[in-house]
């Protein structure tokens, strides 16, 4: 069995190597973050432009129209919107 001072040493060392970045370890769990961070930076990057490109303006257009009285018509203006909307939205997502 090691004596106490080996596995202190070896302790202390793994500790100065993983904080150093020179432990194996600590290399390999660069690249997971790194492709995780660029993953997440390109989907806030084409949320927000699929956001302020088409929903924005989609629902900006459909707050210009005017509330209509009878049920047939508002039932046409939410078909002829819910469908693009409902598409566009889960591809944002």
């Amino acid at each position: 069995m090691p004596s106490t001072s080996y596995a202190r040493k070896t302790c202390i060392r793994c500790i100065n190597e993983t904080s150093h970045g020179t432990h194996p370890t600590s290399r390999s769990r660069k690249a997971p973050a790194l492709w995780f961070a660029a993953a997440a930076v390109v989907y806030l990057v084409f949320g927000l432009l699929l956001t302020f490109t088409v929903n924005v303006p989609m629902k900006e257009t459909l707050a210009a129209i005017a509330v209509p009285h009878d049920i047939e018509t508002a039932g046409s203006i939410r078909r002829d919107y819910s469908e693009r909307w409902q598409f566009l939205n889960q591809v944002r997502e």
